[in-house]
């Protein structure tokens, strides 16, 4: 199979963390009642979100490393798996 690099890997959790933090705050400024639908009620709604998402950038890195992890440490065993069995 293709083979995803860690900088891609990085890059794309960052990525998704980022458009569900535009797309989700969007949302919250359209729907909710706590800002004004103004662009200064906007930007306030997504200043305000700003530690939500240094939270949500962190997680998304630490689950993508891990499950990268598991990944690599399946693979490694399987590989070393079929080379025991073919001896």
């Amino acid at each position: 199979g293709k083979k995803i690099g860690g900088l891609v890997l990085g890059v794309s959790a960052l990525s998704g963390s980022l458009i569900f933090y535009a797309i989700t705050n969007f949302g919250v400024w359209l729907q909710g009642g706590l800002y004004e639908h103004t662009v200064s009620g906007l930007l306030r709604c997504y200043v305000n979100a700003l530690p939500f998402l240094r939270n949500t950038m962190l997680s998304d890195m630490f689950y993508s490393a891990s499950i990268m992890a598991i990944v690599f440490v399946y693979s490694r065993y399987r590989t070393s798996d079929r080379k025991l069995v073919t001896n």
